[in-house]
């Protein structure tokens, strides 16, 4: 593998790799016969490795004739909607199918932390089967959505980007963990590196560069129309009412969606057996005979857990438990043991302390950075950062091996609660 000695050869190799991407080739399309203009083209991709298990990945492409909602278009642009399917690994005619999409708004629903079938190695150009992918016992169905979001796309625009230097939306903030001053980033950025190799692009079968959130989306949709925050406990409410299993599952150590923001939610719900699940305690989640996962509160068919040791994006910091309770709840077992067959037993109800607000953990040490070239402002030190603005870091697989990373000091708290 390639050392290169700077900025500069980095980011020439990321032109020169990935300015223009190829066209597909090779792709399946399907053109429906109910919707005039509408059409499906895919083809087998990586990742799922499972002798006998299929995937396939691609797009269903609308044209406007069929999105009133974009009259503003001209009449030969076209939505394209990225999709990537896995069959279940074991009775995949008779497994349930999960459709799994992206938070934010504006998060692909490819950042690592989804259960995808396999892992991105350290190199972002190979991956290792994931024996605990959630596609063991479930079709799994996954979606770029809205427009514009990871691999999804309207009209196609050449240009580039500068990870060091050139942001798309005013940073107002660095994001950094409230007990540490890390400078890890999230689970995402070794699979953004992966999906931006053009053997990859060109097996998924995209034409277009990829990136795990687009902050304009999200701008608009909580900024400025504030869609997204109207009317959602209601759609919740009807979920439950209809008897779908519902599943509410946060980290708690995730600032940016505090868990007892979450627990705030399940609580302020209203549907028929409502305060049979407020009276219901908590109780741990046991994901095997010796490692306690967190709590959950469970009625019925609804459910709130809190998650240890993990960040935004759960499975991302605790795939095995994920899996675990994600197959629990397609099976409608509980998620506390897994034992009780919910479907014969409506009225179970979990026991324990009404609260674990209480509950406190140690705080982690934290890891020696990963300096990643395309998440630099987040992942990098400061050394790091000034190496590659002046053209002297080592830059490895997209990863700066010089300077070295370090291990941050955790911040100190004065008496008033101000961190220093």
């Amino acid at each position: 593998m390639r050392l290169s000695k700077s900025l500069g050869l980095a980011f020439v190799s990321l032109v020169a790799a990935q300015e223009w991407v190829a066209a597909p080739k090779g792709l399946e399309v399907v053109s429906s016969k109910l919707f005039n203009g509408a059409e499906i083209s895919y083809k087998t991709s990586v990742c799922e490795t499972t002798e006998g298990v299929s995937a396939y990945s691609g797009y269903v492409s609308l044209p406007k004739s069929l999105l009133p909602d974009f009259q503003h278009w001209d009449e030969k642009q076209r939505a394209h909607l990225f999709f990537w399917y896995f069959e279940a690994r074991n009775n995949p005619s008779t497994a349930p199918t999960s459709i799994y999409i992206g938070g934010g708004p504006g998060s692909s629903s490819f950042d690592n932390t989804n259960g995808l079938p396999c892992s991105v190695n350290a190199d972002s150009n190979s991956t290792a089967l994931n024996k605990i992918s959630w596609n063991k016992h479930v079709n799994m169905l996954y979606i770029d959505q809205p427009l514009g979001t990871g691999f999804s796309y309207v009209d196609l625009v050449n240009g580039t980007f500068d990870t060091l230097t050139q942001t798309f939306t005013p940073v107002k903030g660095d994001g950094l963990d409230l007990l540490l001053a890390s400078r890890t980033p999230t689970p995402h950025s070794s699979i953004e590196n992966f999906f931006n190799q053009p053997w990859v692009q060109r097996d998924l079968g995209v034409p277009l560069n990829f990136t795990t959130g687009v902050n304009n989306i999200g701008k608009v949709w909580l900024g400025q129309t504030g869609d997204i925050m109207i009317g959602n406990l209601h759609a919740v409410e009807r979920v439950v009412e209809r008897g779908v299993n519902v599943a509410l599952i946060y980290a708690d150590r995730d600032y940016r969606c505090p868990w007892y923001g979450g627990e705030n939610i399940s609580l302020s719900l209203n549907f028929p057996s409502a305060s049979e699940f407020r009276s219901a305690g908590y109780t741990p989640i046991k994901t095997n005979c010796s490692y306690t996962a967190g709590f959950v509160r469970e009625h019925g068919n609804i459910s709130f857990s809190r998650i240890f040791e993990s960040g935004h994006g759960v499975a991302g910091y605790q795939p095995e438990a994920l899996s675990v309770i994600f197959n629990r709840v397609m099976s409608r077992r509980d998620l506390a043991t897994g034992e009780v067959d919910l479907r014969k037993h409506a009225g179970y109800k979990t026991k324990g302390r009404k609260s674990v607000r209480g509950v406190m953990n140690k705080v982690p040490e934290s890891p020696v950075n990963t300096c990643f070239v395309r998440d630099a402002p987040l992942s990098c030190t400061d050394e790091q950062l000034m190496a590659l603005t002046v053209g002297e870091a080592k830059v490895k697989d997209w990863v700066v091996v010089e300077p070295k990373g370090r291990k941050p000091k955790a911040m100190k708290v004065e008496r008033k609660g101000r961190f220093v």
